[in-house]
């Protein structure tokens, strides 16, 4: 009596020819089946889960499915499997419930559409539904419940488009209740509107002042009650947009206003309290003191990066001016090194005598960075140093100097010393007997001291 079907989407289920009733749940009493043949010649194997779900399992590939594979029925052969039109659908039906039907196709811009198929009349379908008054609670198994001994729900042969017939009649059912219910709430509310703006209704007003005030229009006892008090919040919240759009709007102008003052009487000596105490806040009731705050800081960093910039631009160009300045006092003191000699023994108002009256030493004054007097400090260091290192010559010539006189010595070291000029012998024959009387007196402290002289008394 039983058979082993499958239908155009690889799934396996059971005819009873004798109750021509079909089931997805193996029979107990039926053998091995075409299927079960088909199955044995290649890798795949039946199995059932916990639920007594059947799913196919490839034991090379590792492959689960839930549909018979391709393989297995390209064995089976084209006409070897027929498939059964049931008048009764038990199994099918209760499944084909559950299954999800992809409804983004059926909508468009105009609206729901629903292609018809060939072969297939939706249309008694539909009219079936309608006629059975099939409302947007129902689900698909109450349709069955209801509908299945009707002709014309077996109109549409496949099970999954009248499942899918079924949803877009929910869709449509759905957007004409909507659409009416829609169109009867907007007319409600545009009569409820004209009411209230025949009224002194504000954005504080609340519901229980505005129902004693409208009590009295026909409109009131027309609306229900929820939606009345939904109608009046909408309202309530257009006023208070409005009103807010105005405060932010006058809050802006003031704002302006206080700009366009500060911003003409600051300075960078500007105090927040004199800003203040400037304004008269009576004409400005929608800004506060953190509001003027704000602008005051605002305009006191825009100043502060003005003065920045201006002393930024001022000290370039106050650089190149004390560049230009010290190049041309260090050309001032090479034509004055050219006139008479630099010694370490140079004093700064024999200096001052030969520069004091020329621009170039006046232009240098007062700058940033090195002064005459520096320049003046190092060319005595510069002469200093030369020095000591021709008298470190000299030491190497001449081992006392105590007994020679300045002629004696100066003819001495100018033969045996290089690049040493008259007044270096002056200076060098100084030093050295500097040297020789500092010696001398420490020789004789030392001496002192071994005698026992020098020695504190306890």
């Amino acid at each position: 009596m039983w058979s082993e079907l499958v239908d155009e989407e690889g799934r396996v289920y059971y005819y009873n020819s004798q109750t021509e009733q079909t089931q997805w749940d193996r029979p107990d009493d039926l053998g091995e089946s075409v299927v079960d043949q088909a199955l044995e010649k290649t890798q795949w194997r039946r199995f059932l889960t916990d639920e007594k779900e059947v799913y196919y399992y490839n034991e090379e590939t590792q492959q689960s499915v839930w549909t018979l594979p391709e393989e297995v029925r390209k064995l089976l052969g084209d006409g070897k499997v027929e498939e059964a039109q049931p008048t009764e659908i038990v199994a099918e039906e209760t499944l084909d419930s559950c299954k999800l039907v992809d409804l983004a196709s059926l909508v468009t811009e105009d609206g729901l559409k629903l292609e018809e198929t060939a072969g297939n009349d939706n249309s008694q379908f539909l009219q079936m539904l309608a006629d059975f008054s099939v409302g947007t609670d129902w689900t698909f198994q109450q349709v069955m419940d209801r509908c299945i001994g009707d002709k014309r729900y077996w109109s549409v042969a496949d099970s999954f488009e009248r499942k899918q017939t079924f949803e877009v009649y929910l869709l449509r059912k759905a957007d004409e209740e909507l659409r009416e219910k829609e169109s009867s709430k907007d007319s409600y509310r545009n009569a409820f509107f004209q009411v209230l703006d025949k009224q002194d209704i504000r954005y504080y007003t609340r519901w229980k002042t505005c129902a004693r005030m409208i009590v009295d229009e026909p409109v009131y006892s027309l609306i229900p009650p929820k939606m009345k008090r939904e109608f009046f919040e909408e309202y309530s919240r257009k006023l208070r947009n409005e009103h807010e759009a105005a405060v932010r709007e006058l809050r802006r102008k003031e704002l302006d206003e206080v700009e366009v003052i500060l911003r003409g009487e600051m300075t960078m000596m500007s105090k927040v309290d004199d800003v203040f105490k400037s304004l008269d806040f009576s004409r400005l009731p929608n800004i506060t003191h953190l509001d003027v705050l704000t602008i005051y800081e605002s305009i006191m960093t825009e100043l502060e990066k003005t003065f920045e910039k201006t002393v930024s631009e001022n000290n370039k160009k106050n650089y190149r001016a004390d560049r230009r300045a010290r190049d041309g006092f260090r050309q001032l003191l090479d034509e004055v090194s050219r006139k008479t000699e630099f010694t370490a023994k140079l004093r700064w108002h024999e200096l001052l005598s030969y520069i004091k009256d020329d621009e170039r030493f006046l232009e240098l004054c007062g700058r940033r960075g090195s002064l005459p007097i520096d320049f003046y400090w190092d060319i005595v260091d510069r002469e200093n140093q030369s020095l000591k290192a021709k008298r470190d010559l000299v030491k190497q010539v001449i081992k006392s100097v105590d007994n020679m006189s300045l002629e004696e010595f100066s003819r001495v070291v100018m033969a045996k010393v290089e690049n040493v000029s008259e007044s270096d012998c002056r200076l060098i024959r100084e030093m050295l007997l500097e040297e020789s009387r500092q010696k001398g007196e420490g020789d004789r402290k030392k001496r002192l001291m071994t005698l026992g002289y020098g020695v504190s008394k306890r």
